[in-house]
Formats: C-alpha cells, sequence, structure tokens
C-alpha cells in the first residue's frame, strides 16, 4: 500500500512539473507575455465618471491661460496672475514692455520683452529671482530639461541661445538664411541639442534639422525636399523623431531608420515605449521600431493627445476621451467649445473663451 502511494505521489510531482514547465515554455514568448497583460488588464480595467467640480470666470479677454505649481497662471495685456484652484487671486503683477511673451515652465515663470531681449524669472510668488538680457530679439523661450532655450533673430539670422537656470549663456548657434521651426534638448549626457528649420529657396521648400553639441559645430545637417518639419525631438541619444506635413521619420545619425506616410497628422506624443498618431479621426500607436501596434477609430472629431495620471487623453473642441491601452475610461462632451485643456494638477483643467472649469473623475468597475 506504502509503495501504491509512493507511486501516486511521484506522478502527481511529475505532472506538476510537467505543468509548470509548460506555463514557463509559454510566458518563454514575448507574444504570450502581451496577451496576457493585456488579459490581466481587461478584467481589472476601471472606467471614469468624469465631474466638473469647480467652474471660475476668468473674462473674456484672457489672453494664455496655464498651470503652475498647483495653480493657474492668468495673461492678459501685459498683466500676469496667480488663482489658487478655488478661483481666488494670490498676486498680479504687470510688465510694461513694447512686446511681451510669456512661457510658463517646471521651476520658472518667464515674462520677455521681445525686441529687447530682456527676461525676467519669475517664481512661484510672482518675484524675479533673475532678470537676463541677451541683447537681441527673442522670437520664443522654452524651459527644457533643466535649460532655457531662446529662439532669436540678430543681425546674422535666427538662432538658439542655451540659458541654464540661473540665466547664464551656455551656448548658442546661428542657422544662417533659415527660419527656424522646432529645438529641443537631449536629456542624456553632455549638452546636445537639436534645430530644425526651413529654408524658402526659389526652387524647392527645404527643411532641415541640424544637431549641435556644445562648444562644437553642427553635427547633422539632414534635408527634407518639399516637406515642412512641425515635430523634433531626441529618442535615445544617437536617434531623432522627425515629423513633417507629409510623414514621420525616425533617424540615426544621416541615416532614416524608417519612415511612415500618414495625412492630416493633427498630433503626436511620445512616452517611454511607444508613439502615439492622431491623424484624421484615428489614433494609432506604433512601436520605436515603427511598427503598427494599435489603431482606434473615432466617431467624434479629436484635435489633441494630453498625457494625464498616467493614460492618455484625446479631445477636440466638445469631446474630451480618456484612454488606457486603447480601452476608453471615459467620455466628456462639453456644451461650449473647449480652447486648450491642461493637466499637471490633480484636476484636469478646461479652458473656455470665458471660464475655466475643473474636471475631476471618480473611479468606477
Amino acid at each position: 500500500m506504502e509503495e501504491k502511494k509512493k507511486g501516486k505521489s511521484h506522478i502527481g510531482f511529475k505532472i506538476f512539473i510537467l505543468i509548470l514547465l509548460g506555463i514557463l515554455l509559454f510566458f518563454l514568448k514575448e507574444e504570450n507575455q502581451k496577451k496576457f497583460i493585456q488579459f490581466i488588464d481587461r478584467t481589472t480595467l476601471m472606467s471614469l465618471e468624469p465631474m466638473i467640480e469647480d467652474s471660475i470666470f476668468i473674462g473674456e479677454d484672457i489672453e494664455q491661460v496655464f498651470a503652475y505649481e498647483g495653480g493657474i497662471i492668468l495673461w492678459k495685456e501685459n498683466q500676469i496672475s496667480k488663482l489658487s484652484l478655488d478661483g481666488s487671486k494670490e498676486w498680479e503683477r504687470e510688465f510694461v514692455f513694447e512686446e511681451t511673451g510669456i512661457s510658463v515652465g517646471k521651476t520658472y515663470i518667464y515674462i520677455y520683452e521681445k525686441p529687447s531681449g530682456i527676461i525676467h524669472f519669475l517664481d512661484n510668488k510672482g518675484e524675479t529671482i533673475h532678470r537676463v538680457d541677451i541683447e537681441t530679439s527673442i522670437m520664443n523661450l522654452v524651459e527644457n530639461i533643466d535649460n532655457i532655450l531662446v529662439h532669436f533673430k540678430g543681425t546674422n539670422g535666427e538662432g538658439i541661445c542655451i540659458l541654464d537656470m540661473e540665466g547664464n549663456i551656455v551656448d548658442s548657434s546661428i542657422v544662417s538664411n533659415r527660419n527656424i521651426l522646432t529645438f529641443s534638448v537631449d536629456d542624456e549626457g553632455d549638452l546636445t541639442y537639436l534645430v530644425s528649420s526651413l529654408d524658402l529657396g526659389k526652387d524647392a521648400i527645404k527643411s532641415h534639422v541640424e544637431v549641435f553639441k556644445k562648444g562644437e559645430q553642427s553635427q547633422l545637417d539632414k534635408e527634407f525636399k518639399d516637406e515642412i518639419i512641425f515635430y523634433s525631438n531626441f529618442i535615445h541619444r544617437d536617434k531623432i523623431l522627425i515629423m513633417t506635413d507629409k510623414s514621420i521619420y525616425m533617424l540615426k545619425n544621416e541615416d532614416i531608420l524608417w519612415e511612415r506616410e500618414f495625412q492630416l497628422i493633427k498630433d503626436i506624443y511620445i512616452d517611454r515605449t511607444k508613439i502615439y498618431v492622431l491623424y484624421g479621426n484615428t489614433l494609432e500607436t506604433i512601436s520605436r521600431d515603427g511598427i503598427t501596434q494599435e489603431k482606434i477609430s473615432f466617431t467624434e472629431e479629436y484635435k489633441k493627445i494630453l498625457p494625464f495620471n498616467g493614460y492618455l487623453i484625446v479631445y477636440g473642441d466638445e469631446y474630451i476621451m480618456g484612454l488606457n491601452r486603447g480601452e476608453e475610461l471615459f467620455k466628456y462632451k462639453s456644451d461650449k467649445d473647449v480652447l486648450k485643456l491642461i493637466g499637471g494638477t490633480e484636476n484636469l483643467i478646461l479652458v473656455y473663451s470665458d471660464k475655466i472649469e475643473l474636471m475631476k473623475f471618480n473611479k468606477k468597475i
């Protein structure tokens, strides 16, 4: 009897080992891993119920609205103010400049006089922490990965000036006889930045992408004939993603690793592993190898992509939709045209012509 029991236990153990080996072999395949993850996601996916928590009247003459340090920045006619999320005014300040620009980053608010090149770095209390004069006219300014990129126009043409967070000039470059379109900084290693520009020649329109390293001349100058660049960014240290009016390209040095043609591109967003392209009535997810992973078609019109709290939001004038791995989390229809959607706080901020609304979400399974 004992021998029979031992035999049965050995058989049971062997069956267990075989089942375990089968499971391990199943999950060795990447395709099966993805299918299992998708199954778990679908069975545990929550939907969200959007609710308007508060509505704040801002007037019809507000020019720009930003989220900053848990509050809301309003800009109109050389006047800047910060509101708390309950609508109360925290501070207000006026700048008497000839022609004023504003840019809001994670660290500072930047107010600049375009013709003169004077820049004020404002903190969360509206106080000037640094005042910088680059002594040439400013066309645009962006805070990007602990640097400030200033698009300027001087006597020798347009260029990019890189400032550190104290306002010191770190590097600069001139793009001769061309108009600058986009610019960004690599977040890895030594200071490296790219600039795309437009050459309006007599024979044809040409876009260029140039890569600069601190203290050095251009490392790369790639030409795109009969195309206009709308987006450019570093993907890895040696790869660059380019979006034109016709196609999306992945570059490595001078080589095009892959190219994808799209019609009516509206917006693009890149996370750590994927590229999301909104075009026509479709949101397409592609890998960094250029392979389509998912397509979602909409019956409503959506114009922009916004990352928010770990998922994606697409929105247009009327509709706002939240998506998680291709599954709809929520859909909201506004009774007025939405001019802009802002994340960066616990709430989603809906900007209208005369008011802003704070949207929160209740989870439901």
